[in-house]
């Protein structure tokens, strides 16, 4: 799946939308790039302070997500037109919240989820999920297009080989796992979102089979995604930066809330996954990209 061409699976309707940026989302990126930062070091001070949901001081948590959300959206309404930009943010955002509703649905109707499923959240009655969970779509959606992105720099020094839209899958899907990851904990007993039973082999009660699931998924996600995100022609512009400051930025963000919360391990992971990918980023948008092999090379 190279990164340059439509593919053919798209519809004709999609593929309309390919062509020119908004000549607006400069301005658009940057104010919403701004608030970002600005709610970033809102929200980890909050969960140092060890705030957590539901309580009056919660709010910023929730606003933090619709920012991000925004933030990713914007960057990519740089480089690729807006209404290619909304379909996938959409497509997306409601997919996820379908999946989260029918996730709440069984445990209303008591439909047999398989053992070791979510229960009910902390701040919800016995039948549903905590309503907190309303801006999760939100905040993976920006996950998922952040990790994504981030690949995209990592990755830039051989956009250009042959299998590359297969390293960007898989590298996109791992950093969007690792963030899965750390954030276990996090939406569990800061965020509470849901809550998962204790006990046996698990990541903070999460078990090895869900985590297997959410892999699948995060795959499958991000494939959806490549029909609004592969530009019908290569653009000539490096892979924007932003992006992976804005994967460090909510990784950050879950491991000051597992730290504060004492999840030693989930914080210890998000800390040094910011701190070496960002700095790996930064290098490799600074490498130049290797030429692709010619008709001659060997594999």
């Amino acid at each position: 799946m190279p990164e340059g061409h439509a593919p053919g699976f798209v519809s004709s309707s999609v593929r309309s939308g390919w062509g020119a940026a908004s000549p607006h989302a400069e301005t658009a990126h940057r104010v919403a790039f701004g608030v970002f930062v600005a709610t970033t070091v809102l929200v980890c001070g909050c969960a140092l302070a060890g705030v957590r949901a539901p309580s009056v001081w919660s709010w910023p948590y929730a606003l933090h997500m619709v920012v991000a959300a925004l933030t990713i959206l914007a960057a990519l309404a740089r480089r690729l037109p807006l209404q290619n930009v909304v379909a996938c943010g959409l497509a997306l955002s409601l997919t996820m919240g379908m999946a989260l509703a029918l996730v709440a649905s069984g445990l209303h109707d008591g439909a047999g989820l398989p053992p070791g499923a979510v229960e009910p959240g902390a701040g919800s009655d016995t039948h549903t999920l905590g309503w907190q969970a309303w801006p999760a779509p939100l905040l993976w959606t920006a996950v998922l297009l952040a990790s994504r992105q981030t690949a995209k720099v990592l990755l830039q020094p051989w956009r250009r080989q042959k299998p590359y839209g297969w390293w960007l899958l898989g590298t996109a899907t791992g950093l969007a796992w690792l963030a899965v990851l750390v954030s276990g904990p996090f939406v569990d007993r800061v965020l509470r979102w849901w809550s998962w039973p204790r006990g046996g082999v698990s990541w903070y009660g999460v078990p090895p089979a869900w985590l297997a699931g959410v892999l699948v998924l995060i795959a499958l996600f991000l494939l959806l995604a490549s029909a609004w995100l592969i530009p019908k022609r290569p653009t000539g512009r490096a892979a924007d930066f932003a992006p992976v400051w804005v994967w460090s930025g909510l990784v950050l963000w879950f491991a000051l809330g597992d730290l504060r919360a004492g999840f030693w391990v989930a914080a210890g992971l998000g800390i040094a996954a910011a701190a070496m990918v960002t700095p790996l980023a930064w290098r490799a948008a600074r490498m130049p990209i290797s030429p692709s092999p010619g008709p001659g090379a060997s594999p």
